[in-house]
């Protein structure tokens, strides 16, 4: 069981009504898929390289790629025996063990101890840099550090479609957007909240989208 959205007191309405959902067992990434994961495979299927794998900064082995357009990250999901997460797991995910946390690590907002969000580092981090912002499933940058491609089409209506208990919602449709998660180091603080729902344009390369995947159990 998870639950999408916020309460009636939540900032945002694309965020409610919110939602209690079904979900089948599956796994996800402890991070974000770092640039020695993506040249793994480059190398491996000949595709193009992330265009900021040259980078000094972006493209350093142990942060998040990115640069990445959503197709790509479908590519490697697949490569890699996975897939992106839908919208529903990835927020499941990111609240560990807590029904409503607006945070991974809890309610309060972030500090730059936990999170690289708010331009504290102007540029990606390294993706184990805040241990103290990792939740209690043991995932790291479910907040900051960089938006993450999620499975689902964008629809700040999205949830007032869905029925509570509904098993493995998915917003398959095709709206031009697609959904981001998790707020990126030049975001707005609150824009890392587990409830944030982002949007992006499917082909959009931009050096604060990256993305982590899941394994169906």
């Amino acid at each position: 069981v998870g639950y999408l959205g916020s309460p009636p007191s939540g900032p945002n309405s694309n965020e409610k009504p919110a939602k209690r959902v079904e979900l089948s067992s599956f796994e996800i990434s402890a991070t974000p898929i770092t640039n020695k994961q993506y040249k793994e495979f480059v190398t491996a299927v000949g595709v193009p390289p992330s265009p900021l794998s040259n980078d000094p900064v972006f493209g350093r082995d142990d942060h998040p790629v990115v640069g990445i357009i959503k197709s790509e990250a479908d590519e490697y999901s697949i490569w890699a025996g996975g897939r992106l997460p839908t919208e529903a797991e990835w927020e499941r995910a990111a609240r560990g063990a807590r029904k409503f946390a607006e945070y991974p690590w809890g309610d309060e907002p972030p500090k730059p101890t936990q999170s690289n969000i708010g331009s504290v580092w102007k540029t990606t981090s390294p993706i184990m840099a805040h241990p103290l912002g990792k939740n209690d499933f043991g995932l790291w940058d479910m907040c900051g550090n960089v938006w993450e491609w999620c499975a689902d089409a964008y629809d700040p209506e999205f949830y007032r479609t869905l029925e509570n208990d509904v098993l493995d919602p998915i917003n398959d449709g095709e709206t031009g957007f697609q959904v981001i998660r998790g707020g990126s180091f030049e975001s707005f603080s609150g824009m890392g909240r587990c409830a944030f729902r982002g949007s992006a344009e499917m082909a959009e390369r931009r050096s604060d989208i990256g993305f982590r995947i899941v394994y169906d159990n």
